[in-house]
C-alpha cells in the first residue's frame, strides 16, 4: 500500500513538472509569434553584463541587465538623471494611470493616506539614443563649460579645480558609458502610446510598474509625484547560440570590465505578444 502511495505521489510529482514546462513553453510560443511589439537595437551601455561575473563564466544561462533611467528637468544636481520620479508623472498623469487622487492634499492625515496607496502596473515607454539622452548630454556639456569658466576666474583654488576634474569625469561616462534608454511616458493601453510612439526600434514600450509619492509633510504646497518603480522584466537570457560574444568577457578582470570604455557588443532584441523580450542577434563591436 505504501509502495502504491509512493507511486501515486511521484507521478502526480512528475506531472505537475510536465504540465508546468507545457505552461511555460506555450507562453514563450505566444509571445513570439506575430509581429514583434518592439524591436530595439541596445549596446552594452543598455544591456550590461551580469554582477556576477565568475559565477556567470561557469554556468550556461547568462543573463543581461537592462539598464534604464528617468530625465527630470526641474533637477539641478549633476546626478539629476537617476531619480526615478519625474516631472510628467503628476498628479494629473497619476490620475489617468488609474491612481484615485482624490484625497485633499492638504489634510492631516494625507502623507499616511497617500503612503497606504499601492504601485500599479502599466506600460512603460523607454526611448533608445533620442532626444531625451541629447538633452542629458547637453546639461552635461553646459556643467563643463561653467566649470572651466569658474576655474578661469579662480586659477588658484583647489575647489575649482576639483569640479572641473570631476565634471570631465561625468561628461566621459555620459558619453561612453552611461544607458541611453530613457522611460518618457507611461499608459494604460498598448495601441494608443504605439500611435504616439510608432518608431518601435526607437520606442520601448514594456510592462512596469509605477508608484505614487507624496510629498509636502513639511511643505506648505503639498504635490503628488509618480515614481517609476521597476520594469517587470530587467533581465534578458543569452541564448547559447549567441553566449561566445559574452563569454570572453566574463574572464577581463572586473576593474577593467567596469571602466570607462566603449560599448563591446550589440544587441537585437524583439519584444513579443506578451511585452517580453528574447535576443535575435549579438555581436561584438
Amino acid at each position: 500500500m505504501m509502495q502504491m502511495t509512493n507511486k501515486r505521489t511521484l507521478l502526480m510529482g512528475l506531472a505537475i513538472i510536465v504540465l508546468s514546462n507545457v505552461i511555460v513553453l506555450a507562453g514563450v510560443a505566444y509571445n513570439r509569434s506575430g509581429e514583434p511589439t518592439s524591436r530595439p537595437v541596445l549596446t552594452e551601455r543598455e544591456l550590461s553584463l551580469p554582477y556576477n561575473y565568475g559565477f556567470a563564466a561557469e554556468n550556461s544561462g547568462i543573463s543581461l541587465r537592462l539598464n534604464w533611467r528617468v530625465f527630470d528637468e526641474t533637477k539641478e544636481t549633476l546626478n539629476y538623471s537617476y531619480w526615478t520620479s519625474t516631472q510628467w508623472l503628476d498628479a494629473d498623469k497619476l490620475g489617468r494611470l488609474g491612481f484615485d487622487v482624490s484625497y485633499p492634499l492638504d489634510e492631516p492625515n494625507s502623507h499616511e493616506h497617500y503612503q497606504k496607496v499601492l504601485s500599479r502596473e502599466v506600460f512603460i515607454v523607454l526611448e533608445n539614443d533620442g532626444a531625451t539622452y541629447q538633452k542629458v548630454l547637453h546639461k552635461k556639456q553646459d556643467k563643463l563649460l561653467e566649470a572651466k569658466r569658474l576655474l578661469k576666474q579662480n586659477p588658484d583654488k583647489k575647489e575649482f579645480k576639483d569640479r572641473l576634474k570631476s565634471t570631465i569625469s561625468m561628461l566621459e561616462s555620459e558619453q561612453t558609458v552611461n544607458s541611453r534608454l530613457f522611460v518618457i511616458d507611461a499608459g494604460l493601453d498598448y495601441e494608443s502610446l504605439r500611435q504616439q510612439y510608432s518608431d518601435n526600434s526607437q520606442y520601448l514600450i514594456a510592462r512596469g510598474e509605477v508608484n505614487l509619492r507624496y510629498y509636502g509633510k513639511y511643505n506648505r504646497n503639498p504635490y503628488l509625484r509618480g515614481s517609476i518603480q521597476k520594469l517587470s522584466i530587467r533581465k534578458v537570457n543569452v541564448p547559447l547560440e549567441h553566449a561566445a560574444v559574452i563569454i570572453p568577457l566574463l574572464d577581463k578582470d572586473y576593474r577593467r570590465s567596469s571602466g570607462k570604455h566603449p560599448p563591446r557588443y550589440e544587441v537585437s532584441l524583439h519584444y513579443g505578444q506578451r511585452y517580453e523580450p528574447w535576443i535575435i542577434n549579438m555581436k561584438r563591436l
